[in-house]
């Protein structure tokens, strides 16, 4: 007796003009608060590389600036982490917010 494939669920259609708007929020209180949403420049103390292969000093490690494209975010409650890419490599970052 075989047994059948689970079926997919059909995929939900995207709302583009929700998307937009909600995008356009996003954009428009970064402004508000005085950030540009579209920086020409981002100040950066390490490559990746470099800040992975930094030494951590007990729990934490220094603070440093690192600047790439992110590649992949995943939220888990009051964590995320964060996979960032420039010309040197990947680094994970591990965000805990503070209680």
């Amino acid at each position: 007796m075989s047994e059948k494939p689970p079926e997919t669920p059909p995929e939900t259609p995207i709302d583009e003009a929700g998307e937009l708007a909600s995008r356009r929020k996003k954009r428009d209180d970064l402004r508000a608060r005085g950030r540009d949403p579209y920086p020409a420049r981002a100040e950066r103390d390490l490559a990746c590389a470099a800040a992975a292969a930094t030494p951590l000093e007990g729990e934490h490690g220094p603070e440093v600036r690192v600047a790439g494209r992110v590649r992949a975010l995943r939220h888990h409650g009051k964590t995320f982490f964060a996979v960032i890419e420039d010309e040197s490599g990947r680094i994970q970052l591990y965000v805990k917010k503070a209680v």
